[in-house]
C-alpha cells in the first residue's frame, strides 16, 4: 500500500491475492480486522505526532482553518485575502463528532445508474392472489388493526 498510496481497495485486494470474485470486500475485511487495527495502533503510539494529545491539537487547529486567496493580474499578485475555510472546518467538525460517537456514517444505496433499487417479490399466496381489489384492501386494513 505504501508503494501505491492511491490504490483502490479493489486493486489492493487483487495485488494481495485475495478473493478473485470480491477483492474490494476482502481487502476491506483485512484492513478492518482486529489484528491490523491493533498493529496500526501500536505503530501510531511509537510516533509522537500520532499520539492522542498531538492528534487532538491538530483537530483543534483544523476547526480554525483559514484559506488565503490570491488575486493576480498579468501574472503578478496584486492582492491577497485570508478567509474562513468552511469546507475544511466542516470536515474537521464531522471528524470530531464521529470520534465522539455522535455522528454515524450514512451511505446512500441506489439501483443501476443511480436509480431506484429493483425489488422482485416471489409469487403471491394463492388466497391473496384470488382476492379482488376491495377484498385485498379490507384484508390489508384488518392486518394493520
Amino acid at each position: 500500500m505504501t508503494e501505491h498510496p492511491d490504490a483502490t481497495l479493489e486493486q489492493i485486494g487483487i495485488a494481495c491475492g485475495l478473493s478473485k470474485k470480491y477483492p474490494q470486500q476482502a481487502a476491506s475485511n483485512v484492513l478492518n480486522s482486529k489484528t491490523v487495527i491493533s498493529r496500526m495502533e501500536e505503530l501510531m503510539e511509537k510516533r509522537p505526532a500520532l499520539q492522542d494529545e498531538a492528534l487532538l491539537v491538530k483537530l483543534e487547529e483544523g476547526l480554525e482553518s483559514q484559506e488565503t486567496k490570491f488575486f493576480a493580474h498579468e501574472g503578478e499578485v496584486q492582492d491577497e485575502r485570508t478567509t474562513t475555510d468552511f469546507p475544511t472546518r466542516r470536515g474537521y467538525l464531522e471528524l470530531a463528532f464521529r470520534l465522539k460517537g455522535r455522528m454515524k456514517e450514512q451511505r446512500e444505496i441506489s439501483g443501476p445508474g443511480g436509480g431506484p433499487i429493483p425489488i422482485q417479490a416471489g409469487p403471491l399466496h394463492p388466497a391473496i392472489e384470488s382476492m379482488d381489489k376491495d377484498e385485498l384492501i379490507a384484508f390489508v386494513r384488518d392486518t394493520q388493526a
